[in-house]
């Protein structure tokens, strides 16, 4: 198993079915918020324009070529011939122009807003060409079209009726709401040869023990996010596929809302980030499979420094003493969210810091929030207090999670603003002299220490168990399921 991108020759067998298991249903209502949850669809149902490759490198997709002015300030992109969606329109430019444009929306809370609106002109020469225009180089814009999926603009007011249209290798075909969704082969796909599978089948369970129970079973293939405890057991029987998809994509994050008291103090956000005992977290709610970090990226990323990755150490003494200075040295009480669909993880990491905190007189009231809840606070600003969750955009264009992710964005979830953070975001867009760059990750990385608006935990790579008989399950630098070649034999 790896990670995959653009044309893959046909699988070696062909027909059969693949039965999947999550605990979360997926949400084609909003294909372009990207989410865990519709993991299994984003690839499967709709295509994208291109797809990184292991060195970072666009491939085609949708697309089938394109080219760049001298100046990098226009991209002309040229779509393939043929492609049809699911109900037999031909895919043409104007579709594309209608995704891009539909993320400005902030009713469509996309984290890719930003990325859209870097474009500043958009013109379709002819059906299958289209000309993106921007003010000034924006090399991030393959980051935009790895994430934003080609959706049909005939249909896309009926997702919420589960009216799923796309362009990929499985058709959408029946959906049960937090139950069942089942996805045929799409015989008219323009990859040759693929899919392999005659149908997709995903099952929901949300107790994430009964899932793993159904798995040993007999009644699953493949079992996406396991308890870590159960990847822990069951790597070790040779009956199964054990993979940790190690894309360096997503993260564990503490964050506080800083226009609520006395969140707005940056030495009680700094005493927080050294209350965090990275290492319990990862040993107790990821058995060891994480690592623990203090900045948003992978290790090889352009922007990562291990010293200064490094350099927050659990310290309650030391959290004590900024309290103290802060003039919170009595302690406070202060609510905590999080989405009740990460109970397994954050939720412990919640209970960890509520243990610990504790012990300087610091009260979470914690509270959680049903998915689609959760995900509009956090587009909408509005915790009031602390809040957990998970962010992605880190093993792309550095400049990107600062374009795109919730808690990192210039309107970002914590209502963090200063001049200096604008500064070095607008520096970072359009730049492309990496001696330049490499002082502006380094200055980034230092703000974000010190004003500890938002603060990394750990990473959360995603991880799957198949049984032996599942072949080539592929995923993208977002760890979505490429299942294009995947076979069941």
């Amino acid at each position: 198993p790896q990670p995959a991108a653009g044309q893959a020759p046909a699988a070696p067998k062909t027909g059969g079915r693949l039965r999947l298991v999550q605990t979360s249903d997926v949400a084609p209502r909003e294909p372009h918020l990207r989410q865990d949850a519709n993991a299994p669809i984003a690839l499967t149902v709709w295509d994208t324009l291109t797809r990184y490759d292991q060195s970072l490198k666009p491939q085609p997709g949708l697309a089938e070529r394109w080219d760049w002015s001298s100046d990098f300030r226009t991209l002309t992109v040229k779509l393939r011939q043929g492609v049809k969606f699911h109900s037999g329109r031909e895919l043409t430019a104007e579709d594309v122009e209608f995704n891009i444009v539909r993320i400005r929306d902030p009713a469509v809370g996309s984290q890719m807003r930003g990325a859209s609106n870097q474009i500043k002109k958009i013109e379709r020469p002819d059906p299958l060409t289209i000309t993106l225009g921007f003010d000034k180089p924006y090399l991030g814009v393959f980051d935009l079209f790895e994430a934003l999926v080609i959706t049909d603009r005939e249909t896309v007011g009926n997702l919420d009726q589960g009216k799923v249209v796309g362009t990929g290798p499985f058709v959408w075909r029946e959906w049960t709401p937090n139950e069942k969704l089942v996805l045929e082969k799409n015989p008219a796909y323009w990859q040759s040869g693929a899919p392999s599978l005659d149908r997709v089948e995903l099952t929901v369970i949300s107790d994430v023990q009964a899932m793993a129970v159904q798995f040993e079973a007999g009644q699953q293939d493949l079992a996406l996010k396991v308890s870590a405890q159960d990847f822990e057991r069951l790597r070790q029987d040779p009956k199964y596929q054990s993979v940790i998809m190690d894309t360096g994509n997503s993260y564990f994050y503490l964050a506080a809302d800083v226009s609520k008291p006395p969140l707005d103090k940056k030495e009680v956000r700094q005493a927080l980030n050294l209350a965090i005992n990275r290492e319990r977290f990862v040993q107790t709610a990821m058995s060891g499979i994480s690592r623990p970090t203090t900045l948003p990226w992978p290790q090889g990323s352009p922007a990562y420094d291990a010293t200064l990755d490094g350099s927050v150490r659990f310290d309650l003494e030391r959290a004590r003493a900024l309290l103290q200075q802060a003039g919170a040295g009595s302690g406070f009480e202060v609510p905590i969210t999080y989405n009740q669909q990460r109970t397994a993880t954050v939720g412990k990491l919640v209970e960890i810091l509520q243990s610990d905190l504790g012990q300087l007189g610091v009260k979470l009231n914690a509270q959680t929030q049903e998915n689609t809840v959760f995900q509009r606070t956090l587009n909408e600003r509005q915790f009031g207090g602390l809040f957990t969750h998970l962010h992605g955009f880190s093993n792309q264009t550095p400049v990107s999670l600062f374009l795109q992710a919730f808690p990192f964005r210039k309107d970002n979830a914590s209502n963090f603003s200063s001049p200096e953070f604008n500064r070095l975001i607008d520096a970072m867009d359009g730049e492309t002299d990496e001696g330049k760059l490499k002082e502006l990750y380094a200055a980034m990385n230092r703000l974000l220490l010190d004003e500890a608006f938002v603060v990394n935990v750990a990473t959360n790579p995603s991880y799957y168990v198949a049984r032996a008989n599942v072949q080539n399950v592929e995923y993208s630098l977002f760890d979505w399921w490429v299942l294009q070649r995947t076979a069941v034999s």
